[in-house]
């Protein structure tokens, strides 16, 4: 049945479930952050409070840890605590225009920062930035941004719906993939070690992680599709 769930204070600006779709975090516009155990149907740990509108959050492997991104800033929370584990950083970023989105490195203690056409590896525990990375000329807005399983490589995608591959210990840019840029890209991920799948309303296209080679694609023709869905076991 229903789970009824009433955020604090304001209206739901962002959902995120967790890897298992166990619990649910929920961002409001006032910067009010609530986590819902929807086995348990009642809430799971204490809430937290980000300045702001939240419009961005991820968690970390261990589903202990969030990022919360809004008012231009993002910042790490321990979720047993309910503790920040960082300051507010970035409001400074791309001349003041801020932090657009943010992302866990998996398995680490790094996150991505994005801003404008920027986007910055920064370590939570040694609280330092490691790397900055400038997305090609011509793509000027960071859209999202998605990390390997094992966190050595990530992803970016900009307004131009193309997808930049880099890995993280260096910040070099691995591969560029181009997706028809008046298409909606509705999801986008690695499906393994060894794939990354991307769908919308282009169809799909499976690419090779280590050579970038398109290995498979499916285009649905002349007909209008609004969007594709992959199942979890692919």
């Amino acid at each position: 049945s229903p789970i009824p769930i009433h955020a604090e204070e304001s209206a739901i600006s962002l959902l995120r479930f967790d890897q298992s779709a166990r619990r649910l975090l929920i961002g409001t516009k006032n910067g009010a952050v609530t986590v819902w155990d929807l086995k348990k149907r009642s809430r799971s740990g204490p809430s937290l409070r980000h300045a702001g509108k939240i419009i961005d959050s991820d968690w970390d492997d261990t589903v202990k840890r969030v990022l919360t991104v809004g008012d231009r800033a993002v910042r790490a929370w321990d979720l047993t605590t309910g503790k920040p584990l960082s300051q507010s950083l970035g409001k400074h970023l791309g001349n003041n225009l801020g932090v657009s989105r943010a992302c866990f490195l998996r398995g680490s203690d790094r996150m991505i920062i994005g801003f404008a056409d920027r986007a910055i590896v920064h370590d939570l525990k040694a609280r330092r930035d490691l790397i900055q990375i400038k997305i090609p000329a011509n793509h000027l807005i960071v859209d999202r941004f998605i990390s390997s399983p094992d966190g050595s490589r990530f992803l970016i995608t900009d307004h131009m719906n193309t997808l930049h591959q880099y890995e993280s210990a260096t910040g070099k840019l691995l591969h560029t993939f181009e997706l028809p840029p008046s298409r909606a890209m509705t999801e986008l991920r690695y499906e393994s070690e060894t794939e990354i799948l991307a769908t919308g309303s282009f169809g799909l296209r499976i690419w090779a992680v280590k050579s970038g080679k398109l290995i498979k694609q499916f285009s649905p023709g002349k007909k209008t599709v609004r969007a594709y869905r992959i199942s979890d076991c692919s």
